[in-house]
């Protein structure tokens, strides 16, 4: 009796090992076929991410800033014309255009600049100054502490779009300011925070129309991208004094949402550099 239980639980034995490598083995071509199809997935998703790239670089190197050097144009065409049916032609021309620009934008949302991948988000952020500065003609100035430092793809995109709606800004409501400054500091954590400076008209931040006044701008898209990288928005302006638009990685409480106590043109903004 005692070698036909011996037996059995032999079997039993063998039985189950055989069992646990038919396991094994389907695990492994289970696994084997989850890598293949995850590379696949990540090949494609690739490709298409390449495509945006190109398709954005596309319109906003190209497009996007013919549109706002039109806009210079007709500014300056309109200083020229006496008669009112000439000037409401030029109004129209620039309703068009903004509706082409607003279209431009929103296709080239979906991607991300190459050179934002190539170079960086300082030297990206340094090669846009100096194409504005060529279309608007004022004098500008770059200042970033660490140009070498490299951040995550999104934070890196959600800056540089903070950047070029404020620089968009400012060549549609401040072109006659005479400098724009770009400061982009870094601290042991990362992102510090970043600063766009014009010296043009500025605007009453407590004005009723301020809902209004932040579509115009473009601030209710800065503060959404800065939320999404666990930044805020500060902005800081007086009639005549010019404006600050701040990104922030951690925010100063002391500082949010204050006009220009009466700077002089020479006044710093109360930020550290």
């Amino acid at each position: 009796m005692k070698p036909m239980v011996r037996e059995r639980a032999e079997l039993r034995v063998r039985a189950n090992a055989a069992i646990n490598l038919e396991a094994t083995d389907a695990r492994s071509h289970c696994t084997d076929a989850e890598k293949t199809a995850k590379k696949g997935t990540r090949l494609a998703a690739k490709a298409i991410r390449e495509l945006k790239h190109e398709l954005a670089q596309e319109v906003h190197d190209h497009t996007g800033q013919f549109i706002a050097a039109l806009f210079l144009r007709l500014n300056m065409l309109d200083r020229h014309i006496s008669a009112p049916e000439g000037h409401a032609v030029i109004e129209k021309m620039r309703c068009d255009l903004h509706q082409l620009g607003q279209e431009c934008k929103r296709v080239a949302l979906i991607g991300r600049p190459a050179l934002l991948d190539h170079a960086g988000l300082s030297h990206a952020i340094a090669a846009l100054l100096e194409h504005w500065a060529e279309v608007a003609g004022f004098a500008t100035e770059f200042r970033c502490n660490r140009p070498e430092i490299r951040l995550e793809p999104a934070v890196e995109l959600a800056l540089y779009r903070v950047t070029q709606e404020a620089l968009t800004n400012v060549v549609k409501h401040a072109v006659d300011t005479p400098k724009v400054s770009v400061t982009l500091q870094f601290d042991a954590a990362g992102w510090k925070y970043l600063k766009i400076e014009d010296r043009g008209p500025g605007f009453d931040l407590e004005a009723r129309d301020g809902a209004n006044r932040d579509g115009r701008l473009g601030l209710v898209g800065m503060r959404r991208r800065l939320r999404s990288i666990g930044g805020s928005l500060d902005i800081i302006s007086s009639r005549g004094f010019g404006t600050a638009i701040l990104a922030w990685r951690q925010p100063p409480v002391a500082t949010r949402n204050r006009n220009l106590a009466r700077p002089g043109p020479k006044t710093e903004l109360p930020y550290p550099d």
